[in-house]
């Protein structure tokens, strides 16, 4: 029988700030150039994506008993960010929303994004024929234009090749090689998930309630 995974999506939305002192004490716990890039940004909720996602795989990293810190990650030649011989995670965000997925002994990606009003003609060269006819032809063509686009991004993300010019050339929905799962669990989100092996199991962790209500206890546990 073949093994069955399982994987945790670790999130938090951020609809307002955090309290001044709750974020300044989040920026002092990350190395000195996560805070600098947290601090690069002028929009308050692209410094909050920043500063979460790091603090919730943080979050996940001790969750799962892993010893590795902020500090030890490291970086394929094509970006992908990953900690030696640890547990394999992946982190998107988009509209005020961090999610972070966090897989044993298996590669995975995920990719999340807020279903907005805007003209999906000017990426029709990130899909197939066969898709965009498909994208067309449905009853919600934005929602399909989501549905593939972040499938797409799951898996490119998973893999790590960064191949982004050849999106075109990717359909997530016939690919033998990574298995994919459509998470409805965030709409207005659309977000997809992909893993190199079959889950048996995907959990979904709300972290924000904690971050926002008990900033304390939340650093406490990190």
């Amino acid at each position: 029988m073949m093994e069955l995974y399982t994987c945790k999506i670790y999130y938090a939305h951020f609809h307002q700030p955090l309290a001044k002192d709750v974020f300044a004490a989040l920026v002092a716990q990350l190395p000195p150039e996560m805070q600098d890039k947290v601090a690069a940004f002028q929009r308050w909720e692209d410094a909050h994506a920043a500063l979460l996602s790091k603090h919730i795989l943080r979050y996940a990293l001790k969750e799962n008993g892993q010893a590795h810190t902020l500090g030890t990650m490291q970086y394929t030649a094509q970006s992908r960010p990953y900690f030696p011989g640890g547990d394999d995670f992946n982190i998107s965000h988009t509209n005020k929303i961090v999610v972070c997925a966090f897989a044993n002994c298996n590669k995975i990606g995920i990719d999340i994004e807020r279903r907005v009003p805007l003209d999906i003609d000017i990426y029709r060269q990130q899909f197939s024929d066969a898709e965009w006819d498909h994208i067309h032809r449905s009853s919600d063509s934005l929602q399909t234009f989501y549905e593939y686009r972040t499938a797409k991004e799951a898996v490119l993300k998973a893999s790590g090749t960064g191949l982004k010019n050849e999106l075109h050339l990717l359909n997530p929905f016939e690919n033998n090689e990574w298995h994919l799962y459509t998470i409805r669990d965030f709409s207005p989100y659309s977000c997809h998930l992909a893993s190199q092996q079959p889950l048996g199991r995907i959990s979904l962790i709300n972290l924000g309630d904690l971050i926002y209500k008990e900033p304390d206890r939340f650093i406490s546990l990190l």
